[in-house]
């Protein structure tokens, strides 16, 4: 072999080597399309996302004089991906007779407020059902505190009336839920006559009202 011919096995060597070189700097500088630095958005898929409201504030008035209460359950969820937000409610009270209202008088005893996936508009919601609907008020009532005469009460948007209004700040994250509700029954009322104690029924009507203050 000539000087020639080496030479020129030499430059193809080198030439080779170049080239592999420049192979593998092509392949580790270019970044692949899913690397390139860009921002990235997460996209999340809900269904029924619902997010759990804390109860802040409560305040429970019959006849427009404030009950004692003690709550049993106060539980509120919304959804906050609906256009029209849904709400989700169970408001389970127990109250103390008031001392300023007569015994044979009608009195609350508990109160539940129930909702299941009601859509919130700028309007009250009228409640009609009783404990198998998807929206309900329900009252425990006593006619007479000095007897144990009990008797469970429904709201039908008629006779028995009952409806609540709820606000959705979303700004401030707060949600008020305003409950009024008009119940009549009767009285237990001990008479006298002919000289022997009896008892008789009276009509008598009771107002309820509420207002819970819930943040999420």
């Amino acid at each position: 072999m000539n000087l020639f011919q080496k030479r020129k096995e030499l430059c193809s060597h080198c030439i080779s080597f170049l080239l592999s070189i420049v192979a593998v700097v092509v392949i580790y500088s270019c970044s692949s399309p899913l690397d390139v630095d860009t921002e990235r958005h997460k996209i999340l898929l809900h269904t029924n996302q619902h997010i759990l409201a804390r109860l802040d504030s409560i305040n429970i008035e019959q006849n427009m004089q404030k009950l004692d209460i003690d709550i049993n359950l106060a539980k509120m969820e919304i959804d906050t991906l609906s256009q029209i937000p849904a709400v989700w409610l169970n408001i389970q009270l127990s109250t103390n007779f008031l001392s300023s209202v007569p015994k044979q008088a009608l009195n609350i005893k508990n109160i539940n407020i129930y909702l299941d996936s009601i859509s919130v508009f700028a309007k009250p919601i009228v409640f009609i059902g009783n404990a198998t609907d998807k929206a309900y008020s329900k009252f425990l009532v006593n006619r007479n505190s000095g007897l144990t005469n009990d008797t469970i009460l429904f709201t039908d948007g008629k006779r028995n009336y009952s409806e609540i209004l709820i606000s959705i700040d979303k700004e401030n994250k707060f949600i008020w839920a305003n409950f009024w509700s008009k119940i009549y029954d009767y009285k237990l009322v001990e008479v006298i006559i002919n000289g022997n104690k009896e008892w008789q029924k009276m009509s008598d009507s009771i107002e309820v009202t509420g207002k819970f203050g819930f943040s999420y």
